[in-house]
C-alpha cells in the first residue's frame, strides 16, 4: 500500500478550488449569523455558551479517541482556566485540567503563528494523566507508527505514517506551510485550508499519542484565523456522530494527494458543527428565561434535577422519571412521586404517558 507521504509531490495536495465555493459562502453566513446571535446575549450567558462550547468539544474530542472525561470536572477547571467564578471542589479526574489547559490556550492563542512550543504544550497538557507516553515531543521510536484495527492474528493496517526519524523535517516544513498558508491565495477559502491542515498534520502523527486531538485544534485555529475571531462550533461534536465515516474518509484521503473529497466531507462536518452551536444559543436564552421563571418555585433536591436535566445542551435524554429522580436526590419513591405531581402543578415539568411508562420533561 502507497500512502500520500510517500507519493513523488507529497505535500502538494491537490484539489479544484471551484468546487468548494459554495461550502465556503454558508460557512461564512452561518460564521456571520453564529456571532450575531453570540453579540446579543448578555454578559453571562456568552460566558454560558462559551464554557458549554468548550466543555462540548473537550467530552467529544475525547470519546472519540475511546475516552470518558467527568463533565463535572470538566466543567470546573474550564472555568477556572477561563477565569470565571467557581465553587472550590476537588477535581478527581486530572484529565480534564489539561484538557481545559489546551482547549482554552489554543482559543485564546488563535491568532498567533503556530510553532513546537505551542505544539508540544498542548500534547503535555492533553496527555499529562499519560505515564508511558514521551510528553511534549515528537515521537522517535523505530517501529512503524501505524494506525490498526482487529485482533492481534487479524490485524488490519489503515494507515502507516513516516517514520520517526523524519518527522522533525516533516514538521518543521508542516509548520511552515500552516502559517504561510494564511496569505497564500490557494487556501483563501476557510474550508480548503482548515481541511487541509488537519489531513497535513494526521499524515504526519508526529506524536506517540494525541494526535486526533491537537489536529482538530488545528483544525479550529486555521478557520478562527480565516474569520479574525475564535471559530463558535465544535468540530469534534459533528464528528463524533459519524466516527465511522470521519475514519474512512480520513483514511481514503490519506492514499491519494487529490483531496477535492476529502475537503467535501470536511466541509459538510463544520457546516453541521456550525448547526449545532446556533441551535445551543437558543438553548442558552430558553435556559436562562426558564431559571427565571422557576425561581424560588421548588425546594432542593427539586432544583438539583432542573439542573441535571439541563446540564447538556439539549433535554434530558428519555425525560425525567421517578426512578432518575430517586437517582439523583437519594429520596424514596413516593418522595420522588410527591416531587414531581409538585413540579407539574407548579408547570415546571410537563407529564407525557401513562402509569410506568409516564416521563416529564421541561416546560420551556
Amino acid at each position: 500500500m502507497i500512502y500520500n507521504w510517500q507519493l513523488p509531490d507529497w505535500p502538494n495536495f491537490q484539489f479544484d478550488p471551484t468546487l468548494h465555493r459554495d461550502v465556503e459562502r454558508e460557512f461564512l453566513i452561518r460564521s456571520a449569523k453564529n456571532k450575531g446571535a453570540e453579540d446579543i446575549l448578555t454578559s453571562d450567558d456568552q460566558q454560558e455558551t462559551i464554557l458549554n462550547l468548550l466543555v462540548r468539544e473537550a467530552l467529544k474530542s475525547s470519546e472519540i479517541e475511546g475516552e470518558m472525561i467527568s463533565r463535572v470536572d470538566l466543567v470546573s477547571s474550564v472555568k477556572k482556566k477561563l477565569g470565571l467564578q467557581t465553587h472550590p471542589r476537588i477535581i478527581k479526574d486530572k484529565r480534564s485540567i489539561g484538557i481545559a489547559e489546551a482547549l482554552v490556550d489554543s482559543r485564546l492563542t488563535y491568532a498567533h503563528a503556530l510553532t513546537e512550543t505551542y505544539l508540544w504544550q498542548w500534547h503535555r497538557a492533553i496527555l499529562s494523566h499519560s505515564a508511558y507516553i514521551s510528553l511534549g515531543q515528537w515521537r522517535s521510536h523505530e517501529e512503524p507508527m501505524q494506525i490498526v484495527s482487529g485482533s492481534l492474528t487479524r490485524e488490519v493496517v489503515h494507515f502507516e505514517a513516516p517514520p520517526s526519524s523524519e518527522v522533525p523535517r516533516e514538521m518543521q516544513q508542516f509548520i511552515r506551510w500552516f502559517n504561510a498558508s494564511v496569505t497564500h491565495p490557494l487556501y483563501q477559502n476557510p474550508i480548503i485550508r482548515s481541511a487541509v491542515a488537519h489531513l497535513y498534520f494526521e499524515s504526519i502523527h508526529p506524536f506517540e499519542d494525541g494526535n486526533g486531538r491537537i489536529g482538530r485544534i488545528l483544525a479550529e485555529k486555521s478557520l478562527s484565523q480565516s474569520l479574525g475571531y475564535p471559530i463558535l462550533m465544535s468540530l469534534s461534536h459533528a464528528i463524533e456522530k459519524d466516527k465511522k465515516q470521519y475514519y474512512q474518509a480520513l483514511k481514503n484521503a490519506q492514499r491519494t494527494l487529490e483531496i477535492d473529497s476529502w475537503i467535501t466531507y470536511f466541509g459538510s462536518m463544520v457546516l453541521q458543527a456550525q448547526h449545532h452551536f446556533y441551535e445551543t444559543l437558543h438553548f442558552t436564552v430558553r435556559k436562562t428565561r426558564f431559571l427565571d421563571k422557576i425561581k424560588g418555585l421548588l425546594d432542593e433536591k427539586q432544583t438539583k434535577v432542573i439542573y441535571k436535566m439541563l446540564e447538556e445542551d439539549e433535554e434530558f435524554k428519555g425525560g425525567m422519571n421517578a426512578a432518575k429522580f430517586m437517582s439523583i436526590t437519594k429520596v424514596s419513591k413516593a418522595t420522588a412521586t410527591r416531587s414531581l405531581s409538585d413540579m407539574i402543578e407548579k408547570q415546571v415539568l410537563i407529564a407525557t404517558g401513562k402509569g410506568r411508562s409516564t416521563n416529564y420533561q421541561l416546560n420551556f
